[in-house]
């Protein structure tokens, strides 16, 4: 599911463990980064990363499958691989456990749990919905830039959290939109979004506010952590 959290668990995961690899390495958004600089780019950067280079050249995919292979099976590495969608990309980037040392992990963060699957991953999490409690938290900051509602609010807030339905994403828009509007104005949003399909209404709030969402204190770390005990042990390659 788009905007669960999938990519802040993993982010707080690896600022915890790089340490204890030779090199690591997140390539953020796979699916679009191969549309728009190509798989080739994404290798360079992979490679670039690990190996603490400014550049390198790589004549095509399977120059860059080669060069990963050669110069990074001794290494042990932490390689983060985020919205992945086909197989083409797992295959460029991170096909065999052989390609890298020992020790090795390979997370990937993906929508598709067929993919997954068929690729062979050790271990698999699905992050899970907000509770209440920090739904409710999370869109309140976003509407009030506090961690409770304001009185005037109250009716209406509790309403659309539970639309929000433990959905980041969703209750991150919601509160962005509707952020420094009347009462009377909730309560109007709150009949519309009654009368509309979620995703129809989330696709429009989203356009409106053209994604610029304020980042809040405890969004990487608190929401995240609860998430992180759960997540299962990566076994290392």
């Amino acid at each position: 599911m788009t905007g669960i959290g999938k990519t802040t668990i993993v982010k707080v995961i690896k600022n915890r463990i790089l340490s204890e690899f030779d090199g690591n390495c997140l390539l953020e958004d796979v699916q679009l980064g191969s549309k728009h600089g190509g798989l080739v780019g994404l290798q360079k950067k992979l490679l670039c990363d690990i190996l603490r280079v400014r550049t390198l050249h790589l004549s095509d995919i399977d120059d860059g499958i080669d060069k990963i292979r050669r110069r990074l099976r001794n290494k042990k590495v932490l390689i983060i691989l985020d919205n992945v969608d086909n197989f083409r990309q797992l295959d460029a980037l991170a096909k065999e456990r052989s390609w890298f040392g020992n020790g090795s992990r390979i997370i990937v963060i993906c929508r598709d749990e067929h993919l997954l699957n068929a690729h062979g991953m050790d271990a698999k999490y699905e992050v899970p919905s907000l509770n209440f409690h920090y739904a409710r938290r999370l869109f309140s900051w976003y509407a009030f830039r506090q961690l409770s509602p304001l009185n005037d609010y109250a009716d209406c807030f509790h309403e659309i959290v539970r639309y929000g339905g433990g959905h980041p994403l969703a209750l991150k828009v919601l509160g962005s939109f509707l952020s420094n509007k009347s009462p009377p104005e909730w309560t109007a949003a709150l009949e519309q979004l009654k009368s509309t399909l979620h995703g129809e209404m989330l696709k429009y709030l989203e356009t409106a506010i053209n994604l610029r969402l304020r980042e809040i204190p405890f969004s990487t770390e608190a929401l995240a952590r609860k998430n992180i005990a759960r997540v299962p042990q990566f076994r290392a390659l």
